[in-house]
């Protein structure tokens, strides 16, 4: 079976064929984007709650996974040390919002990403831009205001206070970020939401 082929047949709704030069990765020949869709949800008033895209990551995770076995001896390899922002950063299409969260116009930032390489150069779908793309947001400011810890404040992202980051980083969190976790477990959507 084509790797392609395999990608969509497990869920992957668009895959992305790169140089691997282009995205400083030197040892192969091609970087593989493999997109994973989810879709939003409001977080649940009852109970505990996990925000969408961890089940969406742990699915395209699982998939991947599977698929990157199943091509091993053709060269095909699951990364998790590629740094996928800086290229979504110079990709068409794509841009990343105040929130630092990349967005395209088919999912917005509804979407995880699995990376691969191939040590074969595929043909590339898309080539990276010379120079990273600004913000696609400039003036609304409704990430900024509807954040409840202030972490969009002064033009820039600061990681010690937001919910998600501490939510994912084991360590315990400061009182004035603990008293806006409500009931959820692992992301806040805010940012997403507005």
């Amino acid at each position: 079976m084509n790797l392609i082929n395999a990608l969509k047949d497990a869920g992957f709704s668009r895959i992305i064929i790169l140089d691997a030069s282009e995205c400083g990765v030197e040892e192969a020949g091609s970087v593989l984007l493999g997109i994973w869709p989810y879709q939003a949800e409001l977080p649940d008033e009852q109970g505990a709650w996990i925000h969408p895209y961890y089940h969406a990551s742990q699915m395209a995770y699982m998939a991947a996974a599977a698929i990157a076995r199943s091509f091993a001896e053709e060269g095909i390899q699951l990364r998790d040390d590629i740094r996928v922002k800086p290229i979504f950063a110079r990709l068409p299409g794509f841009s990343q919002g105040q929130n630092t969260l990349s967005y395209t116009q088919e999912y917005g930032s509804r979407f995880h990403v699995q990376i691969f390489t191939s040590m074969t150069p595929l043909p590339a779908t898309h080539h990276l831009e010379a120079y990273e793309h600004d913000l696609h947001c400039h003036g609304c400011r409704n990430c900024i205001e509807a954040c409840p810890t202030n972490a969009l404040e002064g033009g820039r992202f600061h990681r010690e206070r937001c919910l998600r980051n501490w939510m994912l980083n084991g360590q315990s969190a400061a009182d004035f970020i603990r008293e806006h976790m409500s009931n959820m477990l692992i992301g806040c959507d805010v940012c997403q939401r507005v």
